[in-house]
């Protein structure tokens, strides 16, 4: 399954430039590919690249005062993804002690 991830980032970067590009940088159709790029990072575990597509999806909701339907999605992802980051923090301090 890791492997669909993989294939699948480069084209949601792609997509993520060409609307910022159109759109600006600030724009709520950025939200879902931000959201989506997010959980793409988590599930490579690669915690912070994903924090910061999701704390950027939650800036343009902001923004926006939460009226998109994917601002629910990114909410919810707000709520697990800083337990599993700190997590993954501490995994690393402990092979760099051992």
């Amino acid at each position: 399954m890791q492997g669909k991830y993989v294939a699948a980032r480069p084209h949601l970067e792609q997509a993520l430039r060409i609307y910022e590009k159109v759109h600006g940088g600030k724009h709520p159709d950025l939200i879902r590919i931000l959201a989506n790029l997010s959980a793409i990072m988590f599930s490579l575990r690669r915690f912070e690249p994903a924090r910061r597509y999701l704390a950027r999806a939650a800036a343009i909701c902001r923004d926006t005062q939460e009226q998109y339907e994917e601002c629910q999605q990114v909410q919810q992802l707000l709520k697990t993804v800083p337990g599993k980051i700190g997590h993954g923090k501490k995994e690393k301090r402990r092979k760099k002690k051992k």
